[in-house]
């Protein structure tokens, strides 16, 4: 028992909040053309948080072995490392990792035969991308490309595939793929947060981040003008009609983000933590996007 709490700490639950949202993002979307059902919501949810729970155990065991996990990283400060701290041995976090692939792979297979082979070359996609994240031989983090992977991951990949599970059909695609980008970069905005407060520590290992390739000054120059390019995207898709009138509501959760860059500007060291509160964010921002159009619903609201 002690043992599997150890794994389930190390696949990091807290971090499911960010499959969540990809997918309740695509699901409502979908329920706004009039599809929706609650039993797939709920297969596709459960799918992409074992997926999620995978990618977390596998990416450990792969920064463990090249040497990116140590007792001095970060992370440490408020997230457990099993291996690092010796309570797991690396072969049984893989065993856990393989075991939740598995699992998230049978789901898969199930709503590939009920929806067809798009959600199977989704799926393939996103175990492609979680698995070599960190893994060898591919490795996309320690070659500068885990945002861009991430981002398509995340966003096109996950908030299409839960619409599509819902409607059986890519009509209105459009619209779902421009709310997409959104959600993959505020995945991509969290590993950023990640990889800057690491630069001392990643500079250390064979691998390169976009943050050590940038540096300090310019990667918060990089999270500034991604976050910009969220809220503007937000903006235009409530003009676009995309995102209902009270979509000015997710402007609120700007706030939070204004002060967080702020203070990876005037303190000495970017805070341990700035990747949980960047993801922080990212929930209050999907459920304030979810606010919206439960409003639609009770007040609707149109231009022009």
């Amino acid at each position: 028992m002690k043992r599997l709490s150890v794994i389930i700490m190390s696949a990091r639950p807290w971090s499911f909040l960010l499959s969540v949202s990809s997918v309740s993002v695509g699901t409502v979307i979908a329920a706004s053309y009039g599809s929706f059902n609650i039993w797939l919501f709920l297969v596709v949810l459960a799918g992409v948080t074992l997926l999620h729970a995978a990618m977390n155990l596998i990416n450990d065991y792969f920064d463990f072995r090249h040497g990116v996990d140590r007792p001095e990283v970060a992370t440490a400060a408020y997230r457990p490392h099993p291996l690092v701290q010796g309570t797991m041995k690396p072969r049984q976090i893989l065993i856990a990792a393989l075991v939740l692939y598995a699992l998230a792979i049978g789901i898969a297979v199930y709503l590939s035969f009920v929806r067809g082979w798009v959600v199977a070359l989704l799926s393939a996609i996103g175990w492609f991308i979680s698995y070599f994240y960190t893994a060898d031989p591919i490795n996309f983090k320690g070659k500068a490309l885990g945002e861009i992977v991430m981002f398509f991951g995340s966003g096109p990949v996950m908030v299409t595939g839960a619409y599509f599970v819902q409607t059986a059909s890519l009509s209105n695609v459009g619209p779902v793929l421009l709310v997409s980008v959104s959600l993959g970069l505020w995945w991509s905005l969290v590993l950023v947060a990640n990889n800057m407060k690491d630069i001392e520590t990643d500079q250390q290992t064979p691998g390169r981040t976009v943050a050590i390739l940038l540096g300090r000054s310019q990667t918060i120059v990089l999270y500034s003008a991604m976050v910009g390019s969220i809220y503007v995207l937000t903006a235009l898709e409530i003009i676009m009609g995309v995102i209902p009138v009270w979509g000015i509501v997710i402007f609120v959760s700007l706030i939070p983000l204004i002060r967080l860059i702020g203070s990876f500007r005037t303190a000495s060291e970017i805070p341990a933590d700035a990747d949980p509160q960047t993801a922080k964010v990212e929930v209050l921002f999907t459920v304030l996007f979810l606010i919206a159009f439960g409003m639609q619903l009770i007040v609707p609201i149109h231009l022009g």
